[in-house]
C-alpha cells in the first residue's frame, strides 16, 4: 500500500519555509550579523534534522521521489547558506572587535 503524500509535501513544505526564512535572514542582517548567527545555526540544525528525516524515509511512487529530490536539494542550499553566513558573520564580527 503506498505511503500517503502527506510526509512528502510535509517535509518539503518546511524545507521550502527555512530556506525562504534564510533568505529574509540574510536581506535582513545588514546591521546585525553577529546577533544573527545563532539563529542561522538554527535554521541550519532544523535543515539537516529534515534531511535526516528525508533520508530515513523510503518513498514508494514515482512523484513522490521527485518531490524528495526538490526536498533534498532546498535543503542542502539551505544548510550551505546558513554555515556560509555563519563563516562570513564570524570572520566580519572578529574584525569589529
Amino acid at each position: 500500500m503506498p505511503r500517503a503524500p502527506s510526509i512528502p509535501f510535509g517535509l518539503l513544505c518546511a524545507v521550502m519555509l527555512l530556506l525562504f526564512l534564510t533568505m529574509i535572514l540574510i536581506i535582513a542582517s545588514v546591521h546585525a550579523y553577529c546577533e544573527n548567527r545563532s539563529l542561522a545555526g538554527l535554521f541550519a540544525l532544523v535543515a539537516t534534522a529534515l534531511e535526516i528525516a528525508l533520508i530515513r524515509k523510503k518513498a514508494y511512487s514515482r512523484p513522490i521521489n521527485w518531490i524528495n529530490l526538490i526536498t533534498a536539494i532546498c535543503g542542502l542550499f539551505t544548510i550551505g547558506f546558513n554555515v556560509l553566513f555563519i563563516v562570513d558573520a564570524s570572520r566580519s564580527c572578529a574584525t569589529h572587535w
